[in-house]
């Protein structure tokens, strides 16, 4: 990644500009889950900066949208990649629930020299349970129970045995009829 600073003539670089690299437009969700959104900043290559990072919700901080706690910041975290140098900050939702389903939060970066902000909304996922998985058993269930009850049903009825028998008649090209089944005993 390039790092972008704003230089003087005498070659003295000044703060870096901020990136926002993380975190995506849309984040999917689980409702009832714990979800951890870091806002991951680029602060360019071996310089430090003074780059501060913020989360809000609906143009509020965090802390005031959300007092109870439910939706907090995590640390502010700095660190060096390949002598790249990044900020974190993360947003935690425990659990997340219906309502920041329809919240904007929006990711805030900035420094003396730059003022940058990302959008994000928590989307809902579909669920991973599959019913497929729980009809499976219930449908073996069903198969072993109405076999159970066709074995009893016949036999009930183990004195009577009906079968097919195939009469000799003068045209053998006619196949068995109805009228040749006859009762064994």
């Amino acid at each position: 990644m390039q790092s972008l600073f704003l230089s003087t003539f005498s070659g003295i670089t000044t703060e870096p500009i901020p990136v926002i690299i993380s975190p995506l437009e849309t984040i999917p969700a689980s409702l009832g889950s714990r979800l951890i959104v870091p806002c991951k900043v680029f602060l360019g290559t071996g310089t430090s900066s003074n780059t501060i990072v913020w989360w809000m919700a609906n143009s509020t901080f965090i802390s005031v949208a959300y007092p109870r706690g439910r939706v907090t910041e995590g640390l502010h975290h700095q660190y060096s990649e390949n002598d790249e140098n990044y900020v974190e900050v993360s947003l935690i939702f425990d659990p997340v629930t219906k309502e920041d389903l329809n919240t904007d939060f929006k990711c805030v970066a900035t420094n003396p020299r730059s003022f940058q902000s990302l959008h994000t909304t928590v989307k809902e996922v579909s669920s991973t349970f599959s019913w497929g998985i729980a009809l499976a058993p219930l449908s073996l269930i069903i198969l072993v129970v109405g076999a159970i009850w066709i074995r009893r049903r016949c036999k009930r009825q183990a004195g009577k045995t009906y079968g097919l028998t195939k009469l000799p008649t003068d045209n053998q090209d006619f196949p068995s009829s109805p009228n040749q089944i006859k009762e064994m005993k």
